[in-house]
């Protein structure tokens, strides 16, 4: 496969995953439509989002990434407690969702990767919004704590580290996480990307350069989960983190990877696993533990 059939494929699988991932938000929205303190759907349709984010982003499809960006920042205001879902806000997501879904569709018209004059508008009223908030726990003591995610130690978390040559031995990490899926619900997960070139011409085509970082919740064993696997696990590293492990466990999964600690701390806590608090208290005590 020439580097130009392999990127063409990879966008490819990338208008199959944002048609998947707009439909799920649509359906959130749906589901807001009707109780917009629906904490669930708030938390699916910020998952959704932000995958979409981080999957544009891998492409360096930058246009979509900036916009998402920038509906993803709001979303996480919604989530938090920071602002009230009201019924501009909930139809200001509408329209966001639907511009993005314009956006996929046209994304082979090289002329569409500058931001329309709807999407500008759009920004400019997601900016608004977040900036100037909605009404804060102090009004609504209840409300952070109704929709803001907490890391569920009923929890597993698998971290996957995949071997450059996966591709060329004819693998794809993609079956994995939809056998995965069957076993359960995954949360959130999170492409860790550090090993990828910033500019995709530089991407070697048939190397396998990134990990994940999966939140999964399910009513299995450590064997099954290791046993998704178990046919490349000469090809990928596999650790997996129990529910309810201590912060020690998640402090010695940090150490033993290659990305930095922070960032990866970082990606912990955007996927439920951590908490911020928790993550300094992990990066408190590295610190600690290291030599003088």
């Amino acid at each position: 496969m020439t580097a130009m059939d392999q990127n063409t494929a990879l966008l490819e699988g990338f208008i199959e995953e944002a048609a998947e991932l707009l439909a799920r938000s649509e359906k959130s929205l749906e589901a807001l439509d009707h109780d917009t303190r629906d904490a669930e759907a708030i938390n699916e349709l910020f998952r959704a989002i932000h995958t979409f984010k981080g999957s544009a982003g891998m492409l360096d499809l930058d246009h979509l990434v900036y916009f998402s960006h920038v509906f993803e920042d709001l979303l996480m205001q919604v989530r938090d407690g920071d602002i009230s879902l009201d019924a501009n806000a909930l139809q200001l997501c509408f329209q966001c969702v639907d511009q993005l879904s314009m956006l996929v569709d046209t994304i082979h018209d090289q002329d569409c990767v500058q931001l329309s004059e709807r999407q500008m508008a759009l920004i400019k009223r997601l900016e608004s919004l977040a900036h100037c908030g909605g009404e804060t726990d102090a009004e609504h003591p209840h409300t952070r704590s109704a929709l803001a995610p907490q890391p569920s130690r009923d929890n597993w978390h698998i971290s996957l580290r995949f071997h450059p040559d996966l591709f060329d031995s004819g693998f794809d990490p993609e079956p994995f996480i939809r056998y995965l899926e069957q076993l359960g619900s995954i949360e959130d997960l999170a492409f860790i990307d550090q090993g990828i070139p910033v500019h995709l011409s530089a991407l070697p085509p048939t190397k396998c350069l990134f990990g994940i970082e999966i939140n999964f919740k399910g009513h299995v064993d450590k064997a099954t989960l290791a046993g998704v696997f178990d046919c490349i696990k000469d090809l990928c590293e596999v650790r997996i983190l129990p529910p309810d492990s201590a912060l020690a466990d998640y402090l010695a999964l940090i150490a033993s990877l290659p990305e930095d600690d922070l960032k990866l701390g970082e990606i912990l806590v955007r996927i439920g696993a951590l908490t911020e608090q928790e993550l300094a208290q992990c990066l408190s005590q590295q610190s600690q533990n290291q030599p003088s």
